[in-house]
């Protein structure tokens, strides 16, 4: 295998991990590594389906706005993040990946507990600093959501 191949095969995995450490973070509340995830100039945005003007529900500029941002899971007492495929296109020192997403939030709405499932595709903007990869900007297009009820715990 070529010298070149074998850094395509490198960087597909670096970024396929990158998009795994997120899930992690997203869901054990690591902010300090989400911070080193993200460009200082990075963007999040979320849409209600395909990336346009008039599907944006929210934006964020910067890697202090992102995290800021990101803090908003706390309201959640649990998430859980399913990575599902993931597609890569590489272009020298940057890329564009999409890779789909089964996100879980559990809440507690009135005293009962509550789960909201989202089915998204991060559609990301990423850049290599050294050996490392990091997102330029992070999009999610949230195909659907769905709301319920969870029945209570049993003792």
């Amino acid at each position: 295998m070529s010298e070149a191949a074998w850094q395509e095969l490198f960087d597909r995995e670096r970024i396929r991990a990158l998009c795994s450490a997120y899930a992690f973070a997203i869901d054990r509340r690591d902010f300090g590594l989400l911070e080193d995830l993200f460009l200082p100039d990075a963007r999040l945005a979320i849409y209600a389906g395909d990336p346009a003007p008039e599907a944006l529900r929210f934006e964020a500029r910067g890697r202090e706005a992102v995290l800021r941002a990101l803090r908003g899971t706390l309201r959640y007492a649990v998430t859980t993040h399913q990575l599902g495929g993931q597609t890569v296109e590489l272009a020298g020192d940057l890329a564009r990946a999409e890779t789909r997403c089964v996100a879980s939030h559990l809440f507690v709405r009135d005293g009962a507990r509550t789960r909201l499932d989202m089915a998204i595709r991060y559609q990301d903007r990423l850049a290599r600093v050294g050996e490392t990869w990091r997102f330029a900007e992070r999009a999610l297009a949230v195909d659907w959501e769905s709301e319920a009820p969870l029945p209570p715990r049993r003792r």
